[in-house]
């Protein structure tokens, strides 16, 4: 999944732009069909947000996006 974003953030600017204006915000990938894997579950406020986890580490290395 890392080198998938890595990939779609180097090759689009403006995304990977967007992506450093968030700043040092925590980033979560919230949704309402119960993934707790990638994301946090609205209904329930659970989940691992993996996927929040790895933008923000990519975030970090943006010299290397």
């Amino acid at each position: 999944m890392y080198v998938g974003l890595e990939h779609k953030f180097h090759n689009n600017p403006h995304l990977k732009q967007m992506l450093i204006d968030t700043g040092d915000r925590m980033l979560m990938e919230g949704n309402w069909w119960g993934d707790k894997y990638w994301g946090i579950c609205l209904k329930t406020n659970e989940g691992q947000n993996r996927l929040g986890h790895l933008l923000m580490i990519l975030r970090g290395q943006t010299g290397g996006v």
